[in-house]
């Protein structure tokens, strides 16, 4: 079991699965993830898209705590670039169902490898400016205030709501993931809850021996 630390702001949802190694070409995962990248397509236009509700309070509390109101979103990143014909980025299958599932539901989520990252995570804003590579080892500069996910060791992992780091980030060798689902003022907490369960249900009807444990809520450090 872990804990997750995190602000007022940013309530999460997350839940550890054991058993999760997978191989790069697992069909069952990638025929899910084409699925999903399919339903997302024929359902959302870029109108709708720019309107989002769900989206648009993530975008005005980053965009606030970055300085910019154009800051955007890793599910609307996708969600655009899926739209326009890019197709979705080929990481390994736990993380692709991961992003392809925060697509359909807006919500931003991650899959960590737990055995790297620790037992204990925190989200929390960085008081300097600071560095971090990314999955491809390129550098991102952090302003000061950037709301993070850093592990046991103050390793920045997750930089909300936006980008995995290459800390600790579930791939095909990994046995026990945290799956996070994260949140922001505004955005319900059932919603971002039942997002996690919609993603761990993708995983454990589709990697045999699967075994994820209780949904947890975490809405504040205080």
């Amino acid at each position: 079991m872990i804990r997750i630390i995190t602000i007022p702001e940013v309530p999460i949802a997350y839940v550890v699965c054991r058993n999760v190694e997978t191989s790069e070409h697992h069909v069952g995962l990638l025929f899910e993830v084409r699925r999903i990248v399919s339903m997302v397509i024929s359902s959302t236009d870029l109108e709708s898209l720019n309107n989002d509700p769900i989206l648009s309070k993530y975008k005005s509390f980053a965009g606030f705590r970055r300085g910019s109101s154009e800051l955007d979103t890793y599910p609307e990143v996708l969600i655009r670039r899926v739209l326009f014909g890019g197709g979705l980025p080929r990481r390994n299958p736990i993380i692709d169902i991961s992003n392809a599932v925060s697509m359909l539901t807006k919500i931003p989520m991650t899959p960590i490898d737990v055995d790297r990252a620790g037992q204990v995570l925190k989200i929390t804003r960085i008081l300097k400016r600071e560095s971090v590579s990314d999955l491809d080892e390129r550098s991102v500069v952090l302003p000061r205030g950037t709301i993070v996910l850093v592990d046991s060791q103050g390793r920045v992992i997750y930089v909300y709501p936006y980008k995995l780091t290459n800390v600790a980030p579930a791939n095909t060798k990994t046995r026990n993931v945290a799956f996070i689902g994260y949140g922001a003022p505004g955005v319900p907490l059932p919603l971002i809850s039942s997002s996690v369960r919609i993603l761990i249900n993708y995983v454990a009807n589709n990697v045999r021996g699967v075994e994820c444990g209780e949904i947890e809520l975490s809405t504040s450090s205080r």
